[in-house]
Formats: structure tokens, sequence, C-alpha cells
């Protein structure tokens, strides 16, 4: 939780942050959609394909990160609804093809078992000039 504070302190305003904690959406993926929805537009939708959401992000041209926190939730759970599947990882998989859009993952625990997940997301490595310029 800290991190993430310190995150959203040092994030720069013209990137758009959409956080949702996965940890009240583990069993409502509508609840989880509606959410990110409210956080990306104020007109209503009654569809709830999430790549499409995605999509919708993108098209905004507005450089956005995506925040999923306790994202080991939905990872280990076996009662999770059926939306949660691989339609819904490979959207976030689809994150890392979109060019003003980057997904951070966060749990509060180390969870081995994920470092095999499906979800392959390839963050780009900072130089030290990028992380002077933060600390400055």
């Amino acid at each position: 939780r800290r991190t993430l504070r310190d995150l959203r302190q040092i994030t720069p305003e013209y990137l758009k942050i959409f956080h949702l904690n996965m940890r009240h959406y583990k069993l409502d993926y509508k609840g989880f959609y509606d959410d990110l929805w409210g956080q990306v537009s104020d007109r209503v939708t009654h569809d709830h394909c999430f790549k499409a959401l995605l999509k919708l992000i993108e098209e905004t041209k507005q450089t956005s990160l995506l925040i999923l926190h306790n994202f080991d939730e939905i990872k280990r759970s076996n009662t999770l609804p059926n939306t949660y599947h691989t339609h819904f990882f490979q959207a976030l998989n689809s994150i890392n093809g979109r060019s003003n859009i980057a997904l951070l993952c966060v749990s509060e625990k180390a969870y081995p078992e994920l470092s095999s997940s499906m979800l392959r997301i390839h963050l780009p490595t900072l130089s030290a000039q990028q992380l002077l310029k933060k600390s400055e």
C-alpha cells in the first residue's frame, strides 16, 4: 500500500491512473468492470467487454497506467466467477501492445506461482538517468 501511495506522489500530472483493488472484485467481475468504466467515462454502458474498454482507453491517446492492487486475489481463488478466465488475461496481455497504456499488477505478498502465470508483461528497462530524474 505504501508503494502505491508513494507512486501516486511521484507520477507526472499527464499520467492518468486507473486504480482498482481486486480484493473488492474477486467475485464481482461486473463490479470490477463498472468501477473501471466509471474511471474512464461518464457515459452509461451495458457492454462488459474488458478488451473493448481497454481499446477505449487507448483511443483517448492519454498516457495511462492501470493498477490492479491485490492482483493475487484473482489468481489464487478457486471460486472465481467464469468472467476471470483466459480472455480476461489475454486482454491484460494486450496492454503490452498498446502504446499509451501500462499495467501494474501489485500483490501484498510474494506468490511464487504467479511468476509462471498466464500474464506476461515486459516492462522497459530504466536508465540510471531516468532513475535519478525521479529522485531529484
